[in-house]
């Protein structure tokens, strides 16, 4: 029964997600708000009258051709191809006379501590290339299943990864394995709370939700208890958001062995939520 109940809120949690998402598309006359319109060209100065009448439409589309060439796959940011069209960029401003303005070259000893040979120093000169650290994250795309029983009725749901739920792996992986709900995933001896107490979850798929009991009743101990609800319920907004993630509950459940951990966002009441459970 427990399942079958958590199935339904996390559907709807599910569904105020997705309208949440849904924004309307751009029309085609607010994009046309932003465009500068041209009426009347204006004559070129005489101090750029040379270089002006040196671009040539056919010299243009030669260099965009090769730049927009498949070739380069796309240019991609870090790619091949990026590099070979940095590297062709760099040869027309040479051609063209640009001097340089990039990062100046580092000159080290071969040993720590070693000092440069005696002689007339050699002027540094730039490089036409500017030395970026880019960092990479790759999106995991996945589903999950969540199949219910009660009797011999049988249901399934499938959910999408980056649109019903998020992921924190990064590696892809199939897993399949009995699932068990564990309330909100807390063991409080203070508030004498223990959503574990005669439950087994190691090698399991366990589901919880997320914040803590009773953020809607002052007479609940996590509330009335100053450390439970600093801890659960923190005053400021940016501790709010990175709280009600539940990292640390989170990592205190993996000690118990899960196959793996799944956290539903509890957006509904304390009494409407547990009232579903039983």
């Amino acid at each position: 029964m427990k399942k079958l109940a958590l199935t339904i809120v996390l559907c709807v949690a599910v569904v105020f997600s997705i309208g949440a998402q849904s924004n309307p598309q751009q029309k085609p006359e607010d994009i046309e708000k932003n465009l500068v319109l041209v009426d009347k060209p204006q004559a070129v100065p005489d101090s750029m009258k040379v270089g002006f009448e040196s671009i040539k439409p056919e010299d243009t589309i030669s260099m965009l051709s090769f730049l927009s060439s498949d070739l380069l796959d796309g240019r991609d940011t870090g790619s091949k191809g990026f590099k070979i069209a940095a590297e062709y960029a760099v040869s027309l401003f040479k051609f063209w006379g640009i001097k340089p303005a990039g990062d100046m070259p580092v000159t080290r000893g071969r040993f720590p501590g070693m000092r440069a040979a005696a002689g007339p120093a050699t002027p540094a000169k730039r490089s036409y290339f500017q030395e970026i650290v880019f960092r990479e994250t790759s999106d995991v795309t996945g589903s999950m299943t969540l199949n219910t029983r009660r009797g011999s009725l049988e249901k399934s749901r499938v959910f999408t990864s980056g649109v019903d739920f998020s992921m924190r792996s990064s590696t892809a992986e199939s897993l399949t394995a009995p699932v068990v709900f564990a309330g909100y995933g807390i063991v409080e001896k203070t508030a004498k709370w223990d959503d574990f107490k005669n439950l087994d979850v190691k090698g399991k798929i366990v589901i919880i939700l997320s914040e803590a009991p009773g953020k809607d009743n002052p007479e609940s101990p996590f509330q009335k208890i100053k450390e439970l609800k600093e801890k659960y319920f923190p005053a400021t907004p940016q501790f709010r958001m990175f709280r009600r993630g539940g990292s640390s509950k989170i990592q205190e459940i993996m000690k118990l062995e899960p196959a793996a951990i799944i956290q539903v966002q509890n957006t509904g009441k304390d009494a409407s939520v547990m009232s579903s459970l039983n």
